[in-house]
């Protein structure tokens, strides 16, 4: 455990965000997780070589079908030459993208207890009231007080301002998600956003992008802050949205449903790669969707059927 924390423990949910806690700075909810696991009802147990060598057949397969259909061609022999350089190419880019990630999320890691550091020594001179008030206030902000070039010396009153504005965000409803949205002018002032009307079930149905095949039949739980809740009793994992942060909840659940992300956001990659049928980008999905109803799911064409007696 130690070992873990020591090597991934600057992972956290919401990790771009510096005011989170990860799992080094509070241990106790990796505990948690693994206390969740065990009672899960029917979590998938997952084998490392098994996994591998899934993904050793997954692209076998893959690779061989598509030299039969390049094979068919008259110019087979340059065709296959470009496949294989694009391939070859796009791997090392999504390996790369991953490691950069992980690059980022140590510094934003590092960062995070700077500020925090920051933060307890202005409570402690009564400067704020509380050191996570720091991450209400900007670093040039924070940086110009400690160089004496402030244009404000409140940083309480800033923080608390700040706060007040934020709770009010906090506490407003989203509009439905829109593709696009227009402003013009100044974007905060006399500009309304239309988002779209809420998607419905069409049949008690929905639809969103397969990531990885496999059908589902079970009970599912909407997951809305995976850092304070725990207890995942559900069989099929429902969100908003993900984030590299969200990947240590899934051996709890059998498949995965996500409102919002692409074949390519990480944890799609992650979910394809542990073998955990999921579906991503469903219009409308958290709306449409409570927990403890019961779902059928097939990742292999991206539909999800509710039970219609409940």
């Amino acid at each position: 455990m130690a070992r873990d924390l020591d090597e991934f423990g600057l992972r956290c949910a919401n990790e771009l965000k510096l005011e989170s806690y990860s799992y080094r700075e509070h241990p106790h909810r990796l505990y948690q997780l693994i206390r969740d696991y065990l009672i899960a009802k029917d979590a998938p147990l997952f084998d490392l070589e098994a996994i591998e060598q899934r993904e050793r057949d997954l692209r076998r397969t893959a690779e061989r079908q598509v030299n039969e259909k390049l094979s068919q061609s008259h110019s087979w022999l340059p065709r296959r030459w470009l496949f294989r350089w694009v391939l070859s190419n796009t791997r090392l880019g999504v390996r790369n993208r991953e490691n950069m990630r992980f690059a980022r999320t140590r510094i934003y890691g590092i960062l995070r207890r700077m500020l925090r550091s920051v933060g307890q020594q202005l409570a402690d001179q009564g400067i704020l009231d509380d050191r996570e008030d720091t991450f209400y206030l900007t670093i040039d902000e924070v940086w110009s007080y400690v160089k004496g070039t402030a244009v404000t010396t409140d940083l309480r009153g800033l923080a608390s301002f700040r706060k007040t504005e934020y709770e009010a965000y906090r506490n407003e409803t989203a509009p439905p998600p829109a593709d696009r949205f227009e402003t013009c002018d100044l974007p905060y002032h006399g500009n309304s956003v239309a988002a779209g009307e809420a998607t419905s079930a069409s049949n008690g149905s929905l639809s969103g992008i397969g990531c990885c095949p496999g059908v589902v039949r079970g009970t599912v739980q909407v997951v809305n802050d995976p850092v304070s809740e725990s207890g995942f009793e559900g069989d099929i994992l429902v969100a908003e949205r993900t984030d590299p942060g969200w990947v240590p909840l899934y051996p709890a659940f059998s498949g995965i449903l996500v409102e919002r992300g692409s074949v390519l956001s990480h944890s799609a990659i992650v979910a394809r790669e542990m073998g955990i049928p999921t579906i991503v980008g469903i219009a409308g999905l958290t709306r449409q969707i409570k927990s403890g109803q019961r779902v059928v799911m097939d990742g292999h064409n991206g539909r999800v059927q509710i039970d219609s007696d409940q």
